[in-house]
């Protein structure tokens, strides 16, 4: 895995999903990235008022209530994305997604509500600007991870929560009319496929750059939400006050600690224990202003309740992971926060023994590092290694929620 810095360099992007950008390369890991009422805005577009416009404050505040992370690998082709995914992040609940700022709500509250809607893409602070998802070097805020040596890859390296910049027509008119509330799904607009507000990226090429991602992330990586222009080559460049400083940037970060997942339950509510394994399980989030650099206030649960064992399709027979019918209305807040990120179409949930099973018959998950015939995953405590050694450990979907 690398860190990628970006140049600024102007231009469209290229294809969606894999677009190249120029790129400066720096390799540090051997494995593996004034306000001032402008009147009756009905006068006219006036010199001063372009200006007035020009120079509103930056516009959009997010909220997000979910992070999973999946620690599956050896995962390189014919997946589902829906079902499959490193880390996924979302605003499900009420009270959280994307909205505007109060500073702008007042700089525009002598506008009508269209012209609200048409100043976010004439502002220098807003225009063109997609809400981004990326693991970030946290003491540089423009270094990116990439598994791709000399380009980024969306869904993969990156990915934007929606396909339209945030001051598109139809995304920009739904958040002035939301007043100063969170919208978190945009209904009705036309050709946008993630109405959503999720994103997910993907790191699961190998069990090396599964293991590179965490390493990171526990040496000097935040998993960021950032904001980023959608409409040029620079396709990672995180937008700040500064412009693209290396230390301050819109959005927010996440620090993540990882340990070691339990072995599969008992059905009586206790659980095999490891001893020594891989530590495949979000243990702590910690969330940061990356304009501060301070805390910003939230504060992230990751429950061990809400940490499920991800059990092989032929492995199941013997292990015994529940794949009976689920009430997908099942209040439980673990059920609840497993169901946000794991499709109910694709996987089957096992509170009890706290195991999840892919509906598919040919599993993902495990992929193709090692021969199912060959080796053996370990659901039942002890010690375990990803390596030759014939025991591997399992793998596991954890989930942290906002309190």
């Amino acid at each position: 895995m690398i860190w990628v810095r970006r140049i600024t360099i102007q231009g469209l992007r290229n294809n969606k999903k894999l677009r190249s950008t120029l790129l400066l390369v720096s390799v540090l890991t051997s494995t593996l990235l004034f306000f001032q009422n402008c009147g009756d805005p009905s006068l006219g577009q006036s010199s001063a008022q372009s200006s007035y416009i020009s120079g509103l404050s930056f516009a959009y505040e997010t909220k997000v209530d979910t992070v999973a992370y999946m620690s599956c690998s050896g995962i390189q082709e014919d997946y589902n994305k829906d079902a499959y995914f490193s880390f996924k992040v979302g605003a499900y609940a009420t009270g959280s997604g994307l909205k505007l700022s109060d500073s702008y709500r007042n700089e525009v509250k002598n506008f009508s509500d269209d012209r609200k809607a048409e100043a976010l893409a004439e502002s220098q602070a807003n225009a063109g600007l997609a809400l981004q998802l990326a693991v970030r070097q946290a003491s540089n805020l423009q270094g990116v991870m990439t598994g791709n040596s000399g380009s980024f890859e969306e869904d993969s390296d990156f990915d934007d929560f929606f396909d339209a910049s945030l001051d598109s027509q139809k995304i920009a008119e739904a958040l002035v009319l939301n007043g100063g509330d969170y919208i978190n799904y945009f209904s009705g607009i036309e050709g946008l496929d993630n109405r959503l507000m999720e994103a997910g990226i993907r790191f699961f090429d190998s069990e090396v750059q599964a293991q590179s991602v965490r390493n990171q992330l526990r040496d000097d990586g935040l998993l960021a939400l950032t904001y980023a222009y959608r409409d040029t080559t620079d396709l990672v460049a995180a937008k700040g006050d500064s412009g693209f400083a290396t230390d301050s940037a819109y959005g927010t970060g996440f620090e993540i600690s990882f340990g070691i997942g339990l072995g599969m339950g008992l059905g009586d509510g206790t659980f095999y224990q490891f001893t020594n394994a891989d530590r495949r399980v979000m243990r702590t989030l910690t969330e940061k202003n990356l304009q501060t650099g301070s805390s910003t206030g939230n504060t992230w649960q990751c429950r061990q309740s809400a940490s499920f064992l991800i059990v092989r399709p032929e492995d199941n027979a013997s292990v015994g992971c529940s794949t009976t019918a689920e009430d997908p209305n099942n209040p439980d807040p673990d059920y609840q926060a497993i169901r946000r990120v794991l499709p109910l179409s694709h996987w089957h949930v096992d509170l009890v023994n706290r195991c999840v099973v892919p509906k598919a018959s040919v599993d993902k998950c495990y992929g193709t590092d090692f021969d199912s015939s060959t080796y053996t995953i370990d659901y039942n405590g002890g010690q375990c290694n990803h390596d030759s050694s014939g025991l591997l450990c399992p793998h596991y979907i954890s989930v942290c929620t906002l309190m």
